[in-house]
């Protein structure tokens, strides 16, 4: 009986990890912004709502179908709730192209973010395909079209300046910093003068 309560409520913990990420990466790569005083997470959260407006537009010229009726499928205002494309999968998936372009081409992949994200997606895409919300068709466009807008957003504002991409401010000709040998000093007196 306790296990069967423990287990329903970690299952409610991860479905709200699930439904809440999305917002919370969003909000991290702006508060991030603000923190350090430039314009990384402005771009990024300028891709996320091109991204989104895109996915919007789609949606009316594809007519990719109506998400779950279920109310899980509608948690904290899901943005595209009139969609069958996942919101969080777009998102972790768009994260994951625009971080890893800049790893990659400036060879400093952090493969902790990396699987982090792709734990994530697969997450949200069990949860919304659990709960009827997406499928597995929807979850698979979310996927390519977030990734891929992930990957152009990127590219774009590579070649507009390539320093408001993330991971760039790490990059430096110096391989470690070097600490100075024992020095030995000699000291002369005024009366040895």
């Amino acid at each position: 009986m306790a296990s069967a309560v423990s287990s329903e409520g970690l299952r409610n913990k991860f479905k709200m990890l699930g439904f809440v990420g999305p917002y919370v990466m969003i909000g991290f790569f702006v508060l991030s912004s603000i923190f350090n005083s430039n314009l990384k997470g402005w771009i990024y959260l300028a891709g996320v709502i091109i991204l989104l407006s895109l996915t919007s537009s789609l949606d009316a010229i594809a007519n990719l179908g109506n998400s779950g009726s279920h109310n899980v499928c509608r948690i904290f205002g899901n943005m595209l709730s009139n969609t069958g494309l996942s919101f969080g999968i777009l998102i972790y998936c768009f994260t994951f192209a625009y971080l890893l372009f800049p790893m990659y081409q400036f060879r400093q992949i952090n493969f902790q973010i990396m699987i982090i994200l792709i734990l994530l997606c697969f997450m949200d895409g069990t949860l919304r395909r659990e709960n009827g919300c997406s499928t597995a068709g929807n979850i698979i466009a979310s996927v390519v079209f977030g990734g891929f807008f992930g990957l152009v957003w990127s590219l774009l504002v590579y070649t507009m300046n390539s320093e408001m991409l993330y991971h760039t401010e790490y990059i430096s000709d110096k391989v470690a910093c070097s600490i100075p040998s024992k020095q030995k000093f000699k000291c002369v007196t005024s009366e040895q003068i």
